[in-house]
């Protein structure tokens, strides 16, 4: 039976239009990209490394809008 865990990820766009994401309960874990697509990426492989595994599928569900950084 795989494990099931939920992380909260908080993903905000800077003044330059690049989109920065963090999950605040992984210690450093932090993504950034130029589209919301790239960011969701990034932040995956992020949370994978921050877990150590390599095999995990991650799904982001509920994500809402994003924050805007001035």
């Amino acid at each position: 039976m795989k494990e099931h865990k939920d992380f909260k990820i908080i993903i905000e766009k800077d003044c330059c239009g690049n989109y920065i994401a963090s999950a605040p309960e992984l210690n450093n874990c932090r993504a950034q990209g130029k589209s919301m697509e790239e960011v969701q990426a990034q932040i995956k492989k992020a949370i994978k490394c921050a877990l150590g595994v390599t095999e995990a599928s991650i799904e982001l569900e509920n994500l809402t809008d994003t924050k805007n950084l001035s």
